[in-house]
């Protein structure tokens, strides 16, 4: 096998850890706020860790935004870090681009925020996502036992990937035993 392919195969079995805080649910009203990464190999070790990006939104977005967002982003500081980013959508994404499968908790709620407000940044990543939470689901049902890791609950974007890798750590470790 040739090094380029020794190359390709290394960055194929990069995962790319995605999560964006919003200013609500509704991505046809509501905007990206903040995004963040982690780039991990198979194995979910850390290769690199950001950007971690507050992007500014004008006085009429935060204007608009839902309430829960609003209340958690005053409490956990970032919404004065909103205001006082210089950092446009266009740039954030400019940032973020990588050509991996993107994981997280809930991602395809991230991922349709992504597509809509960062179509360069959708159409690089690959189209197949790593949805912890899915995997979580499957967990609660099959393994009610299992003792589930606890999350802190920060609602900001890098602290909530390093939760989700942990807690896929934690399954691949005691679920996904793997075979002799």
């Amino acid at each position: 096998m040739s090094t380029l392919q020794n190359a390709k195969d290394v960055v194929d079995q990069r995962i790319i850890w995605i999560d964006c805080e919003m200013t609500g649910l509704n991505v046809e009203k509501q905007t990206l706020c903040e995004i963040a990464l982690i780039v991990t190999d198979s194995e979910l070790n850390t290769i690199a860790m950001g950007p971690d990006i507050v992007i500014h939104q004008p006085k009429e977005v935060l204007t608009n935004m839902e309430d829960w967002p609003r209340d958690m982003f005053q409490k956990n500081g970032l919404m004065q870090k909103i205001v006082d980013s210089k950092i446009s959508l266009s740039e954030a994404e400019n940032q973020v681009i990588r050509k991996s499968p993107i994981a997280g908790n809930s991602i395809h709620m991230d991922r349709a925020f992504i597509r809509k407000y960062m179509p360069k940044l959708d159409e690089y990543a690959h189209y197949r996502c790593i949805d912890v939470s899915t995997i979580k689901g499957l967990v609660q049902r099959w393994y009610p036992k299992h003792e589930h890791i606890k999350k802190q609950c920060t609602h900001r974007a890098l602290d909530d990937i390093i939760e989700s890798i942990a807690e896929l750590k934690n399954y691949r470790e005691h679920i996904f035993v793997k075979s002799q």
